[in-house]
This record gives structure tokens, sequence and C-alpha cells, in this order.
């Protein structure tokens, strides 16, 4: 029940009020900021950007891991549920989405992020195809 509740809910709950908090002073800063700098608005509509795709993750992370906590409650506060096929079966699709949610995070973060995407499409051409690709400056920075 500790795991279910100290290691996926309380932390979930922790990540979604402080991306709430993040949300909230970027759409402030953007309303203050558009009649101000242009180049103010175009800075915060990126922080934007960037804050919408960690919440996909974030959206991602808990559409894998609640049905396991749920599940694992259910076990704990009902044991003998376990032993029905239907709900095994739907156990171990729980696990299995657990599991997918680390496979998820790489391939949002390539659809969301042209950086990201351009240091995996390298990585790719490098070492999986082995020929070299052309080499980009924004993959190669040093910062």
């Amino acid at each position: 029940l500790f795991r279910s509740i100290g290691w996926v809910l309380l932390p979930l709950l922790v990540i979604s009020g402080l991306y709430l908090e993040i949300f909230y002073l970027i759409r402030k800063q953007l309303n203050r900021n558009m009649t101000r700098s242009k180049s103010n608005g175009i800075f915060f509509n990126r922080e934007y950007k960037t804050a919408k795709s960690l919440t996909l993750v974030l959206v991602l992370f808990a559409l894998c891991w609640l049905p396991l906590s749920f599940m694992n409650c259910f076990i704990y506060f009902w044991p003998g549920i376990w032993h029905g096929q239907i709900f095994e079966g739907v156990l171990y699709f729980c696990i299995l989405l657990s599991h997918a949610n680390s496979a998820m995070n790489p391939v949002v973060y390539a659809f969301k992020i042209s950086k990201f995407r351009t240091t995996c499409k390298d990585i790719v051409c490098n070492c999986l195809l082995m020929k070299p690709s052309e080499p980009t400056s924004s993959s190669y920075d040093n910062n």
C-alpha cells in the first residue's frame, strides 16, 4: 500500500502542483510581457511549449502507473480478488503498461523537442546504421 501511495500518488500530486504553478507563472508573464516586448513574448512562448511537453510526460506517467497502483490497492484490501483469471490478465496488462512508460518518454521528447529529435537522428545514423550524418550546430553544442 505504501508503494502505491508513497511512490506513485504522492509524487504525482507534488509534480502536478508544481506544474500548475509553472503554468500559472508563465501565463502571468505572457500576459504581462505581451505589451512590452516581442522578444520576451517569444521567450515565454518557448517556455510554455516546454512546460506543455513536460505535462504530456506527466500525464503519460499517470496513465501508465496509476492502474497498477490501484490494482495493488485492490490486492491489499481484497486479497481474494487475485484468484480470478480476468483480474490476473488485467494485472499483467497494468504491469506491462507501467514498464512501457519508460519507452514512451524518449518518443515524446523526439516529437516535441527539435534538438532532442536531431540528436536522436544523429545517434541512429552514426551508431545503428553505421553511416555518418551531417553535423548540425544544434546537436553538438557544448552548452
